[in-house]
Parts: structure tokens; sequence; C-alpha cells
């Protein structure tokens, strides 16, 4: 399997909210998740593999696909970086920004007499005001809160059940959806599959042969769609990335956890490792 990455989640708690964390016994958590090197376009493949495209989104530094996504760009607040550089005798500012955060209020769960006191106050200034109010935060909010609580119950239960069942090819499709296309390395012996196999996949379109240390077989694997990968492969691929990918996110759902239920003040950092 190819190494991408660097893209992680961190939990950064405010003041003494770490003694809370500690008395709970969550002091000892990773510092840092996933903690395999994915890159943040896989990370959000993996997340709306498993049905939370909006979270996909609010954790990972892809672009907004609709008005939704780009009402939950407005949660990210990005650390920019600056630097100075001469070039021909004039001074040159360059800024960019590889991480940003996101409060730990907005994973915090969404009481319905919440929901129903905002939604009061929305119809009474329309009553008053006479004027339509934009419910796009509304929706961004509420799909949040349900994706979260969706993804932390998929961990717990190990993404076994009818809803694990085809999350490789919502990966595969997702990620080409960013990326243009899915790609991997297949290698015979490490990856356990024959050259047989490899050359006969190669053979159907699937990708390129190669040979590499110790005349050893290599299939570069590249697909726009799940649809394109032949059914061997398909199994061979799912088999090696679905449980590299489910523990990922089951390290990702437990660090959401903690900044959902355990009512500490903060913030989760994402950011390019």
């Amino acid at each position: 399997m190819r190494a991408v990455g660097g893209w992680q989640l961190n939990l950064l708690v405010m003041g003494r909210d770490w003694k809370r964390l500690a008395k709970m016994g969550l002091s000892r958590m990773p510092n840092w998740v996933p903690s395999d090197e994915l890159g943040s376009a896989e990370l959000y493949a993996a997340l709306c593999a498993a049905g939370c495209p909006r979270l996909a989104f609010l954790l990972t530094d892809v672009d907004p696909r609709d008005p939704l996504d780009e009402e939950l760009a407005k949660w990210k607040e990005w650390l920019c970086r600056s630097y100075k550089y001469v070039r021909e005798g004039t001074v040159h500012v360059e800024t960019y920004s590889q991480s940003f955060l996101v409060h730990t209020s907005d994973f915090e769960p969404l009481r319905e007499e919440l929901v129903e006191e905002w939604l009061r106050d929305i119809e009474e200034r329309e009553r008053r005001l006479g004027v339509s109010e934009e419910l796009t935060w509304l929706d961004a909010r509420l799909a949040v809160d349900r994706e979260l609580e969706k993804l932390i119950e998929l961990a717990e239960a190990g993404f076994e059940g009818p809803r694990g069942e085809g999350f490789f090819d919502r990966y595969v499709d997702a990620l080409a959806s960013v990326e243009g296309s899915f790609e991997d390395a297949l290698c015979e012996k490490i990856d356990g599959v024959s050259g047989e196999e490899l050359a006969e996949w190669a053979a159907l379109g699937a990708g390129k042969l190669d040979r590499v240390r110790d005349d050893e077989l290599v299939l570069y694997v590249k697909a726009k769609s799940s649809r394109e990968l032949p059914r061997e492969l398909r199994e061979a691929l799912r088999r090696l990335w679905e449980r590299r990918l489910f523990k990922d996110l089951r390290e990702v759902a437990a660090l959401l956890a903690v900044a959902r239920h355990a009512g500490v003040r903060g913030f989760v950092l994402a950011r390019w490792s």
C-alpha cells in the first residue's frame, strides 16, 4: 500500500479541563489521530464512505462543494504563517496556511429543546420583519450532529453490519471525486497476491505492471471509479484498505467522542504534519 500522508487531528483542551479528562480516565489519549500517515483527501474519502460527508469536509482541507459546505467553512479558524524573502532587491511577504481550528462546542450534542427554541426565534423574527431567514447554518449544524453520532456508533460496532457494506467502493469513488482517481500499488508477496494475478489484472487494464527489487512484480493501480476495478482486484484492495481505514476512523471517532461528550472547552486542531 502506498504511503500518503500527513493530515492529522488533535484535541486542544483549555485551562484546567485536562483534570476533568484525567478523572474520566482520558488523559492518555493519542496526541494525533489518525496514527497512520493518512492524507487529507484520504480521510475525507473515508468519512464520506462511512456516510459522514459534512463531517468529512469540516475536518479536512478539501474545497467546498455546495452552500452547506460553504457554511461549514465558516467554522474553521485558519492559522496563517508569513515569511519574508528578498528577490532582486525587493522584499516580498508570502502568507500560507496548513492548519485550522474547530471549536469543541461545534461537536456537542444538539438538544431537541434547543433546536425548537432556535426555530421559534426564527419564526418570530420572520413574523416581525416579514423576511424569510436563511437556514443553511441550522442545516449544517444538524448534519454534523447526526453524522458524528453515526460515526461514533459505527466505530463502537467495529464498522460491521449493513452500514459497513460497500465501504471500500464508496471510499474509492469519494477519493476519485477529490483527487481525480484512486491510486495504489500492489506487490506480490508483500500484499498477499501472486504475480499471475497481477499480470491478469494488468491485462484487464486495471493498471501498469512493473518489476522492482528482487525482481518482484508490482501493479500500479489507477481507477476513476470502483466500477473500473475487476472484482478480484477490488476484493484484494478492500482487504488491505478497510482494515487500515477502519482503524483510522475508530481513532478519529474516539477523539471526537471526547470533544462531544466530555464537556471540555477547547478546539480540534487539523493540520498537515
